[in-house]
C-alpha cells in the first residue's frame, strides 16, 4: 500500500491531539455503504474490544453526525449508496486517479477541520471493496493504539494546522465541534 504524504505527515499528529482531548473511550464515526460496513465488521469488532467506541453510519446519516470530532470514511469516489458523491467532493482529482489506476490501488487520506474546526475526516479507499478493507484493516491498529494512549498532545507550536475545506464552504464558515 502506498502511504500518503498526508497519511505519513498528519495521521499520527492529528489522531494524538484528537486522543489527548479526548476524557472518556475514544470514539470514532465509522461511514460506510451496505458493502464496505459488514466487510469490516471484524476490523469494527477488533477496535471496539481494545476500548474504542465506534459508531457505524450510512451516507444518509452524515448530517446527524457531521460534526462528530472523527470520521472513518470507507470506500472512493465510486462507492455506491451516496458514499461516493460524499468522498468525490473531497478527493483531489490526483487522489481519484490514483485510486483507479491500479486493482491493487488503496489510500489513506486524513483532512483536519474539514467540516468543522477540531475535526478530523479520514478517508480509507481502493480500487475494489477488497483494497477499502485492506486499507482500513492494515490502519486499524494505529488508530486504536493513538485513540487509546495515554500520552499528551503533540504541541503544532506556530505552525498553522492544514485545514481541509469542503468544495462547498470556505474556511470562515466553519465552525468548532
Amino acid at each position: 500500500m502506498k502511504r500518503t504524504l498526508a497519511y505519513t505527515a498528519a495521521f499520527g499528529l492529528i489522531l494524538s491531539l484528537y486522543a489527548s482531548a479526548q476524557s472518556a473511550a475514544p470514539q470514532v464515526t465509522v461511514l460506510g455503504n451496505s458493502i464496505d460496513i459488514p466487510l469490516s465488521t471484524d476490523t469494527l469488532d477488533t477496535m471496539r474490544l481494545q476500548g474504542v467506541d465506534a459508531t457505524t453510519i450510512s451516507a444518509q446519516e452524515l448530517r446527524l453526525h457531521q460534526n462528530d470530532p472523527l470520521i472513518l470514511i470507507l470506500g472512493g469516489q465510486n462507492s455506491p449508496e451516496g458514499v461516493g458523491e460524499i468522498v468525490g467532493g473531497i478527493l483531489n482529482i490526483s487522489e481519484q486517479e490514483e485510486l483507479v489506476s491500479s486493482p491493487y490501488a488503496r489510500t489513506v487520506q486524513v483532512y483536519p477541520n474539514l467540516w468543522c474546526i477540531n475535526q478530523t475526516v479520514v478517508i480509507l479507499a481502493g480500487y475494489s471493496k477488497e483494497q477499502t478493507h485492506k486499507a482500513f484493516a492494515d490502519s486499524a491498529g494505529d488508530i486504536v493504539r493513538i485513540l487509546t494512549q495515554n500520552g499528551t498532545a503533540i504541541s503544532l507550536g506556530n505552525e498553522t494546522p492544514t485545514t481541509g475545506i469542503h468544495p462547498t464552504l470556505d474556511f470562515s464558515q466553519l465552525k468548532v465541534c
